[in-house]
């Protein structure tokens, strides 16, 4: 744990005046989150640059499977667009590595969900979507960091982190590619994060367990969506009926068929008494 945790100051946290503390990570706007972050981290005098670089990553990989869990969350290349990539990285293998982690976080949140098709072609026009979709966020982090730094060095103290080139070029905000964001912020390429999720032995210890941390990103936002979603069992009001019915999903109907059928009178009940919320 970071010693910003142990200050006692309040920090100034936007993201927390209209959210709650328990929703998972990948359910937040991303941006106003971490803006709370590193405000938080700001608060302590014994910040250092090494954790608001640590604290990017971390959120930029999660905005990548946010984007990739998240309905519509991106953007079909038009005709005349084509895959750009500024990043010096190997593209045919993060290409297919990202279309099979695309299929892995698809399965995880719905195990009858179609596969994307796994060609070369295919793969570098995901990886372009993806790119594209993470950009805007990664700029913002871009800024952040460098608003941070500003604010370290204020407080007189020598400011060298692992990337701090990459921070003050002056093309840094004209590249566009969120690929290149993500490798020069330090954040493990599609490739890397597939060898940790098909590949347990090859975890090291002292490194952030991304695989683990994935994981339960997505677990977090399932659980979430399932009682307060679209996916879950609820209530909605019948206009003809002038009362609250139980309300099912297809997925529902047909796994959960027989046992709702039992609690559907009951579940009315608490509700129309002020029991149920």
């Amino acid at each position: 744990p970071s010693d910003v945790m142990q200050n006692k100051s309040i920090p100034f946290r936007p993201a927390l005046a209209n959210g709650s503390l328990y929703v998972p990570l990948l359910c937040w706007d991303l941006t106003t989150f971490a803006a709370a972050i590193f405000s938080t981290l700001l608060s302590s005098d014994n910040a250092s640059i090494k954790e608001f670089s640590d604290a990017a990553s971390i959120l930029l990989v999660a905005r990548m499977i946010q984007a990739i869990i998240t309905p519509t969350g991106l953007r079909d290349l038009t005709e005349d667009e084509s895959p750009s990539f500024e990043a010096e990285i190997d593209l045919s293998r993060e290409s297919l590595a990202m279309v099979e982690l695309f299929n892995y976080c698809k399965m995880v949140i719905m195990a009858s969900s179609k596969p994307h098709a796994h060609d070369d072609e295919s793969g570098l026009t995901l990886l372009a979507s993806i790119s594209s979709a993470i950009l805007p966020f990664a700029r913002s982090l871009v800024l952040l960091l460098r608003a941070a730094t500003s604010a370290i060095r204020q407080r007189n103290k020598q400011v060298q982190g692992p990337v701090d080139d990459f921070l003050e070029s002056e093309d840094t905000m004209y590249i566009e590619d969120g690929i290149y964001f993500m490798k020069n912020l330090g954040c493990p390429m599609p490739s890397d994060i597939m060898s940790l999720l098909s590949d347990e032995s090859s975890r090291n210890s002292s490194d952030l367990d991304w695989a683990h941390l994935i994981n339960c990103w997505i677990y977090a936002s399932i659980s979430l969506d399932a009682y307060h979603g679209s996916h879950g069992d609820h209530l909605k009001y019948d206009p003809e009926k002038q009362k609250w019915i139980p309300a099912l999903t297809k997925h529902d109907r047909k796994t959960k068929e027989g046992s709702m059928k039992k609690s559907e009178d009951t579940n009315v009940m608490l509700y129309e008494t002020g029991r149920l919320r």
